[in-house]
């Protein structure tokens, strides 16, 4: 009995300290979601959000470059990624962006082999893949998945 109340003790403080570092996390990074926010406010989006688990799996043929955000509404690091999807999406008015929460399309994600979010995976008329898991400097900031797009289509 005493080692289930310390076991709870324990639980209890692990997932206050969790939320302390969240908390600490997200206030020393506010000043850069502030400004990509502000950019892309700017800006107005054309990305598609996923309904219903269908219409995307991996060996699909697309009619141009499509990006899938693979996300959660309670994943930090997806909502640090949000605003500078949604500028891309502004700015490539030839490539597909689509927003896919793994939350309300589990199928779908699992499709993607989708275990650790935010993940990006850009798929090409040629069939060619790119996935990139997390927030990578490749897909962040803004500058990076600029950079990484335009090599994907050109074929780099």
């Amino acid at each position: 009995m005493k080692f289930s109340y310390l076991l709870m003790a324990a639980a209890m403080m692990a997932l206050s300290a969790c939320g302390s570092k969240d908390a600490q996390a997200t206030e020393g990074q506010e000043g850069q979601a502030e400004q990509t926010e502000e950019a892309a406010a700017e800006i107005t989006s054309s990305v598609i959000v996923l309904t219903g688990d269908k219409g995307y799996t991996p060996d699909m043929k697309v009619e141009k470059v499509t990006v899938l955000d693979f996300n959660a509404t309670w994943c930090g690091p997806c909502q640090k990624l949000h605003p500078v999807f949604d500028a891309m999406s502004a700015k490539y008015t030839n490539v597909e962006f689509v927003s896919i929460d793994v939350d309300e399309n589990p199928q779908t994600a699992e499709l993607f082999g989708v275990s650790s979010i935010p993940q990006v995976t850009i798929i090409a008329p040629d069939g060619r893949t790119k996935t990139f898991i997390g927030l990578e400097e490749a897909i962040y900031p803004l500058q990076s998945f600029e950079k990484t797009l335009d090599d994907f289509i050109a074929g780099k």
